[in-house]
């Protein structure tokens, strides 16, 4: 054939160059075509379950952070559930401190009336009993002594200034 500056084409040389890679492409097929098969497949499995492993897991991941952040919700709930009705039992205590406050109030508010009251009638009653010790008094003395009205005057004015 021909040549061409530094190359040459020759049909032998291309001849042989074909019937060279025919023999390596026949015996790479006969004897490690199969063998490379076979390890491809593994490492495409390999690769699979890698695959399969890695969102498996990434499934997993993604569970146990919705798990959590539910039971910090729940947590959360649960917190402000216990201050609310900390809150609820502080108020009913305030409402029934102030309540009992106030029924004792009331108690020893009616306690003062009352005991005036009696007191009032006390006095009442004592000056009663001495109003009529002194009448009882004034009579005996104008019934002891047959005086005249200016007398009886004289001495009821007596016993009026006593009391």
């Amino acid at each position: 054939m021909g040549q061409f500056g530094l190359v040459s084409i020759d049909v032998g040389t291309i001849g042989f160059t074909l019937i060279n890679t025919a023999i390596i492409v026949l015996g790479y097929y006969f004897l490690l075509h199969k063998k490379v098969i076979v390890i491809f497949e593994k490492r495409t499995a390999q690769i699979s379950e890698d695959l399969d492993s890695a969102e498996q897991s990434r499934a997993e991941a993604k569970k146990l952070e919705d798990k959590y952040a539910g039971l910090i919700q729940g947590g959360r709930e649960e917190a402000n559930g216990i201050v609310a009705a900390a809150h609820q039992r502080a108020s009913d205590e305030e409402a029934r401190l102030i309540g009992e406050a106030q029924e004792k109030a009331a108690a020893i508010r009616k306690r003062a009336e009352e005991d005036a009251e009696q007191a009032a009638v006390n006095a009442r009653d004592e000056v009663k009993s001495q109003l009529a010790d002194l009448v009882i008094a004034a009579a005996q003395a104008v019934t002891a002594s047959e005086i005249d009205s200016k007398k009886n005057e004289k001495i009821i004015d007596g016993f009026l200034a006593q009391i």
